[in-house]
Parts: structure tokens; sequence; C-alpha cells
């Protein structure tokens, strides 16, 4: 039998909080932390902590790997009662930083079609975590 649940997510926040300072925790290392804990409960534990907003993952560039890091407290108190599709179209417009993203993009970017994807565009900016702003150069964007 396994560790408690409790523990491996314990273990999993221990991990991202070690390699904090390097973007956090690469997906093989968590493995190999983590060796002693079945696969099926690791993969369980991470998808609860993510769904909770406590783990975020993102891949490297370098390396196309995942890596998990841990949110603040603050980000996961913005981030609560946000689906999946509304995280994945945030960390989008994140990885955008200060350029911004025109919904053409974001739509090839996340697959999404346009009906759902201005939807979630409205929930995020009626929550204020994200702004519109219009294109001098191109007005039609």
């Amino acid at each position: 039998m396994g560790a408690p649940a409790a523990s491996v997510h314990e273990m999993i926040v221990q991990a991202c909080q070690e390699h904090d300072a390097a973007g956090g925790v690469h997906q093989g290392v968590l493995e190999q932390q983590l060796n002693h804990v079945p696969q099926p409960e690791l993969l369980s534990a991470l998808n609860q902590l993510m769904t909770q907003g406590k783990v975020v993952a993102a891949t490297r560039i370098d390396d196309q790997k995942l890596v998990f890091r841990l949110q603040n407290d603050q980000e996961v108190a913005r981030l609560r009662g946000l689906s999946a599709e509304d995280r994945l179209i945030y960390q989008e417009i994140e990885k955008s930083a200060g350029s911004g993203i025109s919904t053409k993009d974001l739509k090839t970017r996340t697959g999404m079609q346009p009906t759902p994807l201005n939807k979630v565009l409205k929930l995020l900016e009626t929550r204020k975590l994200v702004r519109p702003i219009k294109s001098v150069s191109a007005k039609n964007k």
C-alpha cells in the first residue's frame, strides 16, 4: 500500500519549495524524489494540488519537460473558482507578458472555438484578471 494522500501532497509541496529558486521542480526530479510513491498516487496528488491552484505545471523552453511550481496564496485566491479552460487562457495571456495577445492567437494556441473563448475572456475581464486593449495599428484585432 502507498503513502497517505495528505503526506504525498506535503512531499510534493516540500519538493516544490526546495526547488523554488530554480523556477520549480522538474518532473523527473520529482519522480526520483518520490520514487517510493506509486505512479497513480503521485499523479492523483499532483492533479488535486493543480485543481486547488496550489501547484502550477509549466513547460521549460529549453527541454520541453514539465516543471511544477508553487503558487503564492494571493495568486491562489485570485484564480479560485476558475475552470481548467479559464486557467489555460489566463496562462497564455500571462505568457504574452506586456506585448498582449490577440484573440486569434489565443484561439490558435488553446484550440478553443471563438464562442467559449469569448465567454472565458469576459469572465476574466469581469474578475479584473485581464483587460482588453484595442490595437491602434490594427483596429480589427
